[in-house]
């Protein structure tokens, strides 16, 4: 199951991060190319910042991305690694800048791009119990019906229903956590 974790900087979810996954699918991630452009986050509908990053593959492996904030622009320098597969191909990662090691994911914490470790940032699941769980399993399956993930447009027919059951036997299961923490807790539903 993993241990429970109390103490942390924040969580994964609350920061914006650089993935290589996504940046390969996009397009930046190109072996003897110099590619450059945007890339901007939006959280809870609004916009989160954004980056320059710049990616030269042709000799150096490395990428440069500029950091807009408010006063001043930063520019950081990460180094990319290059895996063969077992199948053909190539497979890029990340070297975290303070670490050293490979990691697919960068958090943006205090205007630098760093590894989760080297942030101390965990997960939120790493730091919530069973109720929050359930909170979390509730939410995302209304997102899921509303039509908020990844931009896809609601599930219609047979796929809907199937969601929309599951949401209520989510919702119900998180409703009877609550009145049993409830009562566990002060006496009462």
């Amino acid at each position: 199951m993993g241990r429970h974790r109390v103490v942390h900087t924040c969580c994964i979810e609350d920061t914006v991060w650089l993935d290589i996954r996504l940046l390969r699918a996009w397009g930046f991630v190109e072996a003897g190319h110099v590619i450059a452009g945007e890339v901007a986050w939006r959280q809870r509908r609004r916009n989160a910042g954004s980056v320059v990053v710049r990616v030269d593959l042709r000799n150096s492996r490395s990428m440069t991305v500029t950091v807009d904030a408010s006063e001043a622009s930063d520019t950081q320098t990460i180094q990319l690694a290059r895996m063969p597969c077992r199948f053909g191909g190539w497979r890029y990662y990340f070297v975290c800048p303070r670490l050293g090691h490979r990691c697919e994911v960068l958090p943006l914490l205090d205007g630098e791009f760093a590894s989760r470790e080297a942030h101390g940032v965990t997960y939120g699941s790493q730091s919530e119990g069973e109720l929050d769980r359930a909170y979390r399993k509730r939410d995302k399956l209304k997102a899921r019906l509303d039509g908020c993930v990844n931009g896809r447009a609601s599930p219609t027919g047979a796929k809907r229903r199937r969601l929309t059951h599951r949401w209520r036997i989510a919702a119900d299961h998180a409703r009877r956590l609550r009145a049993d923490a409830l009562r566990r807790r002060f006496g009462y539903a």
